[in-house]
């Protein structure tokens, strides 16, 4: 499965303020992530994509945070191979 992960910072924090990693199916996909950095600031869409995901009946996303609240704003999960190229 390709899992895309959807952010945005929708408070008016500061760099830094919030910060947490990301774990899918058990394995740690993201570090440290700053979305009001990574993004540029307030209510700007953030996606990450994790390919190759191995799963079954579920998938399980864990938010670590390491300062302030984790947020995760949406997720999409995608079998390989089933989407087109356009």
């Amino acid at each position: 499965y390709t899992v895309r992960l959807h952010f945005s910072e929708p408070d008016p924090v500061a760099v830094g303020d919030r910060v947490f990693s990301v774990a899918v199916q058990g394995n740690t996909v993201i570090d440290q992530l700053d979305i009001a950095k990574e993004s540029g600031g307030r209510n700007r869409a953030l996606v990450r994509e994790v390919r190759d995901i191995e799963a079954d009946a579920s998938v399980r996303i864990d938010l670590n945070a390491v300062h302030g609240r984790a947020i995760l704003c949406g997720v999409e999960v995608v079998e390989n191979g089933s989407e087109k190229n356009n």
